[in-house]
């Protein structure tokens, strides 16, 4: 059975657009690649990285401490006003939120949809992580789909 095939109404779900960010990938196509590749994305700490940690200097600099990880580049930069977000809205914003409204603006423009025109019901279906690092009003996990819907105008289920 093709994937989205619901056999009882006959009808599916298609996939149209994509969209992601992943360490050493700004898209999807730049991810295949790194994958095709065997292109390993981890780096070693970045200073400012290490300044904002919450561990402790003697865990920071003990021999056996490994900080490298994988990192998102250009997570700082979002076009707060394309989204109708104030400046002080999109610094106190999840990363991770914003990251999401910019992929999800971009499937949709992959697709070739207009969200605000195009009457259409699309759905949005997506999880997160809860963040301990940002202000917790709007930043919820449980927030991240209706309020990337009603952003974008998307009339479909928001789950």
């Amino acid at each position: 059975m093709p994937v989205g095939e619901d056999r009882s109404s006959g009808r599916g779900i298609a996939i149209i657009g994509m969209s992601g960010r992943f360490p050493g990938a700004r898209n999807v196509d730049e991810f295949w690649r790194n994958l095709a590749s065997g292109f390993d994305a981890i780096r070693p700490p970045r200073p400012e990285d290490q300044a904002s940690t919450r561990l402790g200097s003697d865990v920071l600099l003990h021999p056996d401490y490994v900080g490298s990880r994988y990192y998102l580049d250009d997570e700082k930069l979002f076009d707060a006003e394309i989204f109708g977000f104030t400046a002080a809205e999109a610094r106190i914003t999840d990363p991770q939120h914003r990251i999401f409204m910019e992929c999800a603006w971009e499937a949709l423009e992959s697709a070739g949809y207009l969200s605000k025109t195009s009457g259409l019901r699309i759905g949005l279906y997506a999880g997160a992580t809860l963040s301990h690092d940002q202000l917790q009003v709007g930043n919820d996990r449980d927030y991240l789909t209706t309020h990337v819907s009603y952003k974008l105008n998307l009339r479909g289920p928001s789950i």
